[in-house]
C-alpha cells in the first residue's frame, strides 16, 4: 500500500493505530512525504464495521447487481471514488477521467431510458427534482449524496442537516412569464455569506440535473447570472424572508417586486438559447458555491416555445465546506 503524508493526515485515531501495528502493516519504505507498506493477513481478517459516511458503508449497503447513475454535477474525482466502490453495480453517466491515472476497468454506459437503483450527486446540490418523499439521502458525506427514487435500499445514516430551505408558492403563468414567490428559510448563517441565482443547462436524465461539473465552484459556467437579495442575518438561529418574482423562459430574464412594480434584477448574460435549463438559488461562501438549489426547471424550442415544472415541497440544501 502507497500513502502520501497529507493522505495520513487524515486518517482517524483507529487507522493510524493500525498503521503502527506491525502485525497489521509492514512497514517498507519511507521516502519524504512517501510510505509504503505490505498489508499483513491479519488486517484483512479483522472484523470491523465500516464508518458509516465512509465509502466502503456506501459499497456494503448497495445490493449486487443494482443500477447506479453518476450525476454531472458530481466533481470528477468524486466520481470516480463512487465509481470504485461499487465494481458489483451497472453504472451510468459520464466521468471525467482525465483528473486522475485511472488504474481499473472503468465500464460506464449512458443512462437512455434506465430507472436506475441509486442517484449519486455532489451533497451541495438540493434533490429538488427528485418527489418529496425521495430527496432524503440513503446515504452521505461533505461532499457525496446518495439517493434511492424508488426507495428499496435502506437509509444506511441519518439525513444531513437542513441547513437552507426554499418553498415556491403561488406559482401561475402571466403575460409570458411564470410567476410565483419564494419563501427563504436560512438556520445556518454562519455557513454563507452571499446568494446570487444562477440559468444553468442540466443533463439528459429523466431528472434534469444541473448538467455542468467543476471541481473549483467558482467556475461553475451559467447561461444567466443574477445579483442576489439575500445577506446572512447573524443574530437569529433561523431568519425567513419572501419575496416576488416573475420569470420569463423566453429570454432568461428574472424580474422581482419591489413595492410598486416588477424591477429587473441586474444580471449577466451569457450564450443561452433551445434546450433544457434550470434556474436555481446558490449560496456562496467567500466567492466559492456551496448550496445549489433549483427551483424552476423549463424548456425553450427554437420556435419559442416552452414548458415549466416549478419544484413543489420543501427545497432543502445541506451547505457544504
Amino acid at each position: 500500500m502507497h500513502t502520501t503524508e497529507s493522505w495520513l493526515s487524515e486518517l482517524p485515531d483507529h487507522a493510524v493505530r493500525w498503521l503502527l501495528d506491525p502485525e497489521l502493516f509492514e512497514l517498507i519504505i519511507r521516502d519524504g512525504g512517501d510510505t509504503w507498506y505490505r498489508i499483513r493477513p491479519a488486517f484483512k481478517e479483522l472484523d470491523v464495521s465500516p464508518s458509516p459516511q465512509s465509502y466502503e458503508a456506501l459499497r456494503s449497503s448497495i445490493p449486487a447487481e443494482s443500477t447506479v447513475y453518476l450525476g454531472s454535477d458530481l466533481d470528477p474525482q468524486d466520481a470516480l471514488r463512487a465509481a470504485a466502490v461499487l465494481p458489483q453495480s451497472s453504472l451510468y453517466g459520464e466521468v471525467d477521467t482525465s483528473v486522475l491515472h485511472v488504474l481499473f476497468d472503468l465500464r460506464i454506459e449512458e443512462l437512455g431510458n434506465r430507472d436506475p437503483d441509486l442517484i449519486v450527486t455532489s451533497a451541495h446540490l438540493a434533490p429538488s427534482a427528485f418527489v418529496a418523499t425521495s430527496r432524503r439521502p440513503i446515504w452521505w458525506n461533505d461532499s457525496v449524496a446518495a439517493y434511492a427514487p424508488d426507495g428499496l435500499i435502506p437509509r444506511t445514516v441519518e439525513p444531513p442537516p437542513k441547513h437552507f430551505s426554499v418553498q415556491l408558492s403561488d406559482v401561475h403563468e402571466v403575460d409570458g412569464h411564470i410567476g410565483f414567490t419564494a419563501t427563504f428559510i436560512d438556520r445556518a448563517s454562519e455557513r454563507w455569506t452571499g446568494q446570487d441565482r444562477v440559468v444553468m443547462s442540466v443533463d439528459a436524465s429523466p431528472w434534469r440535473l444541473p448538467g455542468e461539473s467543476r471541481a473549483d465552484r467558482r467556475a461553475r459556467p451559467s447561461a444567466r447570472w443574477f445579483i442576489g437579495r439575500l445577506q446572512p442575518v447573524r443574530e437569529t438561529d433561523v431568519h425567513e424572508y419572501f419575496y416576488l418574482y416573475r420569470f420569463d423562459p423566453r429570454t432568461a430574464t428574472l424580474t422581482i417586486w419591489d413595492g410598486s412594480a416588477y424591477a429587473p434584477i441586474e444580471r449577466v448574460d451569457r450564450e443561452f438559447g433551445q434546450g433544457d435549463w434550470v434556474l436555481a438559488v446558490r449560496l456562496l461562501n467567500r466567492n466559492r458555491e456551496v448550496a445549489l438549489i433549483p427551483v424552476v426547471q423549463f424548456s425553450l424550442t427554437a420556435s419559442g416555445e416552452w414548458t415549466y415544472d416549478a419544484y413543489e415541497g420543501s427545497l432543502d440544501a445541506m451547505i457544504t465546506s
